[in-house]
């Protein structure tokens, strides 16, 4: 089991620096978004800054899990009349 272990960590461990990593380096500070017309990336940093603020404020207000499928089968019974 010991060497399953060393084995997935030898090959994930270069993953997790990189995703620790490549945020800070400064080819990556970009969003990407989709409008209904075209894709857009943004780069601005006060734009990011607003992307960032309103995907944590939008996560934070978010269902998740149980929640999130209690919440779609009530929509799908308001909608329907049945779960």
């Amino acid at each position: 089991m010991n060497r399953l272990f060393d084995l997935a960590f030898d090959v994930t461990a270069p993953f997790w620096a990189l995703m620790i990593l490549a945020p800070t380096w400064s080819w990556t500070a970009q969003v990407i978004t989709e409008t209904v017309s075209a894709e857009l990336t943004i780069t601005r940093p006060s734009e990011i800054a607003l992307h960032e603020k309103t995907f944590t404020l939008l996560a934070d207000q978010a269902a998740y899990n149980d929640a999130a499928r209690a919440l779609i089968g009530r929509a799908l019974e308001r909608r329907t009349g049945a779960a």
